[in-house]
């Protein structure tokens, strides 16, 4: 589980310039992470539907949950539709990175992750943009 503080996605508690900068910050390390990714389409694009005609306020929580598909797990389960090279951990990871961050979540729960990937790479990658987690 990993969570920001409050702080960064409320811009109500910063000043332009300091929001401005942080934006940038995770713009730029967002670009670095997709850089990572030569010859791959774009993120697909999704949109979240409001639940009950709930329509969601800037100053709402948001909570993402996501399962990365723990690389341990890789043999128990057929993937004969998918890319070899979207598998492989070392081009995988960055995608899940950008897939989980343009949500811009406040708090991300990662589900079926191993814990090497967490301490390796995970909570190295999601603080530069913000993030502090523990592994459960």
């Amino acid at each position: 589980a990993a969570g920001k503080p409050v702080e960064h996605h409320c811009d109500c508690l910063h000043d332009a310039g300091e929001t401005e900068l942080l934006v940038e910050r995770h713009e730029a390390v967002i670009h670095e992470w997709i850089a990572s990714l030569p010859g791959w389409p774009p993120l697909l694009a999704r949109r979240f539907e409001p639940v009950d005609g709930m329509i969601p306020r800037p100053d709402d929580i948001r909570i993402l949950g996501f399962n990365v598909l723990a690389d341990g797990k890789q043999g128990e389960e057929q993937w004969e539709c998918t890319p070899l090279d979207a598998l492989l951990w070392e081009f995988r990871r960055w995608r899940l990175l950008e897939a989980c961050i343009s949500h811009e979540p406040d708090a991300l729960l990662l589900q079926e992750v191993d814990a090497k990937y967490f301490e390796s790479f995970f909570q190295d990658q999601l603080s530069r943009v913000g993030y502090s987690g523990i592994f459960l």
